[in-house]
This record gives structure tokens, sequence and C-alpha cells, in this order.
């Protein structure tokens, strides 16, 4: 995937809708993309769909981690 600006990670997942992301598992690359929305507690940002990707969710619960990219 093609890397644009700087990135960080993100400790507190909270006001991420409208923020461009990179989702990781470990050192995995898992989705790139803007989130869409995030649920009421903070923990699980939805990412908007985008080409072939659907819309989709994911839980820090499951051992996600989220870097925001900034342009």
């Amino acid at each position: 995937m093609e890397r644009q600006g700087t990135e960080h990670q993100v400790r507190q997942w909270t006001g991420l809708a409208g923020r461009q992301v990179q989702i990781r598992r470990g050192s995995r690359v898992v989705r790139t993309g803007r989130v869409e929305a995030m649920t009421p507690a903070g923990d699980v940002p939805w990412l908007e769909n985008r080409d072939a990707d659907p819309r989709i969710l994911f839980a820090k619960a499951e051992g996600y981690a989220v870097r925001e990219i900034h342009g």
C-alpha cells in the first residue's frame, strides 16, 4: 500500500470520524481508509467502502491498532 504523509499510532480512538487512518494488526497493514463512523464507546471504527473494499469495522479488542495518516 502506498503511504502518504506522516502517520502516528492512535491510543484513544474516539474522535476519528472523518480522518484518514491505517488499520494494523501486529506489524501488518490490514486496510487504509477514511473513518466513516465510530461506535459510541469509541473502540470500533467503521471504514468507508472504497472501490471493491466494502464498509468494514475493526474492534480494538480483536487486536487491531490505528495509525492516523496526516497528509
